[in-house]
């Protein structure tokens, strides 16, 4: 496996944080916890550190398009749904 870098997000917009907010809702609401979710992404050949799940939920480091996809299919929501919420949210605010 290789090893990505996750670089740091130091000012992150309104829209990296709604995504972050929603996936990190998704994992709680379905009760999953940080460890089994690196546990399951490393089933599908994808390494990332709980600390990194962490800062990701947290929107201070980037979240790339492969472990965005993985996410929502661990978490079971629909990644359109999720961005499209997210322009909403913008929009509206």
């Amino acid at each position: 496996m290789a090893h990505r870098i996750h670089r740091a997000t130091p000012n992150p917009g309104p829209f990296a944080r709604s995504i972050a907010k929603t996936l990190q809702e998704a994992r709680i609401r379905r009760g999953i916890t940080q460890t089994e979710t690196v546990r399951r992404l490393s089933s599908e050949r994808l390494t990332l550190h709980r600390s990194t799940l962490s800062r990701i939920e947290r929107a201070t480091a980037d979240l790339p398009m492969s472990e965005y996809f993985a996410l929502c299919v661990i978490y079971r929501v629909d990644p359109f749904e999720v961005t499209e919420r997210t322009h909403e949210a913008k929009e509206n605010a």
